[in-house]
């Protein structure tokens, strides 16, 4: 190919690498100056799903454990990594056939991707950003009983060292189709399973420690965000900050004097251990899912996760309320209580002087 400045289209160098710059240079005739036209497309196989249908990505290795979505790496990037199945929504994809591209389910605008900026380095973190029809973030899924996940670049999406072990993360590797490049679809459909509340919805209650002086769990003190902070304190019915209701529906815990509020985590702090609960806006997150469990130590639990806990077992007015690991100790034990607050009947009638 050449300019009207007559000079030829030259890989510079004649190095015959990958990303080489190309200049214009004298004509020579060499192969670094030579070449031809193609017009094949990329090809990519039958996906093995059609669109919208929702599946995890399990490990071929021993595990078979599940690509999740993990932690914020700037740039609207979430890291990928593997772990033991926990019924989370981010573990959740789907095809996007017109596109070429895997959809997390719960948020279709992200897509599996390398990292950005990186283009096909090998070693980039495997990452979902948001899909900019990027030639890189097209991807090919190969058949067979090793089904590699390949990006345009040739490079597959690899558990990084081969380790199967729990949060391990995910890159692009050289394709040599070991077990820690397989991968596998998963349909079954799984459901958190949630044990009766002991009261209907609509119902008034407090919510009580079984520590000593019964003290009843209530929110007070707004922290941000919409956010109130939770405590628990000497027994006052008459503060409606002091009663709860139950939402069978979306499986939470509403303040009565607040209803459209839940009890929560953090925003932003998951399931932190030691990270504050609060009562805030019902978003419809995990850490807003509350189980009730019947028994004797009755643990408020998020997620199945963690418990409600006072923290440090402080048993005094005024004493926090955290996340923490579930113990079944005295301090994550809670009862339903309906007790209301009283009045002795008036000696005399309306409109009675007296």
């Amino acid at each position: 190919m050449r300019n009207n400045g007559q000079k030829c289209l030259d890989v510079h160098g004649k190095s015959n690498t990958n990303l080489r710059h190309c200049i214009f240079w004298n004509c020579h005739n060499g192969l670094n100056q030579a070449w031809y036209i193609d017009r094949r497309g990329v090809k990519y196989q039958r996906y093995p799903e059609r669109d919208g249908v929702t599946f995890q990505i399990r490990t071929r290795m021993r595990s078979k454990r599940v690509l999740y979505v993990a932690e914020h790496i700037g740039a609207h990037q979430y890291r990928l990594r593997i772990q033991t199945n926990k019924i989370a929504k981010p573990q959740s994809w789907t095809f996007d056939w017109r596109t070429k591209t895997l959809r997390q389910a719960t948020d279709r605008r992200r897509v599996l991707s390398g990292q950005k900026g990186h283009n096909f380095r090998r070693g980039t973190a495997a990452v979902v950003r948001q899909y900019i029809n990027s030639y890189y973030q097209r991807m090919h899924w190969i058949g067979g009983y090793k089904r590699n996940i390949q990006n345009n670049g040739k490079y597959c999406l690899d558990v990084h060292g081969n380790s199967d072990s729990e949060r391990r993360h995910v890159h692009w590797w050289s394709c040599h189709n070991g077990a820690n490049q397989g991968w596998s679809i998963d349909k079954k459909v799984y459901k958190m399973k949630y044990p009766p509340y002991p009261l209907r919805d609509g119902i008034k209650f407090q919510i009580k420690s079984r520590m000593t002086g019964n003290r009843a769990l209530f929110w007070k003190n707004h922290i941000g965000g919409n956010q109130y902070r939770t405590y628990i304190q000497d027994n006052n019915p008459m503060d409606n900050r002091q009663w709860f209701t139950f939402d069978w529906r979306t499986k939470t815990i509403r303040a009565y004097a607040r209803r459209g509020y839940a009890l929560s985590g953090r925003i932003g702090g998951r399931f932190r251990r030691g990270q504050f609960v609060v009562i805030r806006p019902y978003k419809g997150t995990t850490d807003q899912k509350i189980m009730w469990y019947n028994r004797s130590r009755k643990n408020v639990l998020f997620y199945n996760k963690v418990c409600l806990d006072v923290r440090g077992a402080s048993n005094r007015n005024g004493a926090y309320v955290h996340m923490w690991t579930c113990h079944n100790g005295l301090n994550q034990a809670w009862y339903v209580d309906q007790t209301r607050y009283s009045y002795p009947r008036q000696p005399l009638s309306d409109n009675v002087k007296f």
